[in-house]
């Protein structure tokens, strides 16, 4: 299943350390849509406090990584 976060932006023209909402410009509504597609497909809560943490795909991965996924 693929979901379309940034209708605008994409996924080729996403770096790995390019932070999602300076770098490639993604609103925070988007950005909240990012990580609630990726609590639904994985089923692992994100808490809203840790967004700040996974601000690029790099630090997404490493996140997921470090709590189970």
């Amino acid at each position: 299943m693929t979901v379309k976060v940034a209708p605008d932006i994409e996924v080729d023209d996403i770096g790995d350390g390019e932070c999602l909402i300076d770098g490639i410009k993604i609103d925070s509504m988007d950005f909240a849509n990012l990580l609630s597609g990726l609590h639904a497909r994985l089923s692992i809560v994100l808490p809203e406090m840790d967004y700040p943490r996974m601000i690029s795909v790099a630090r997404i991965q490493k996140y997921l990584a470090k709590h189970g996924k």
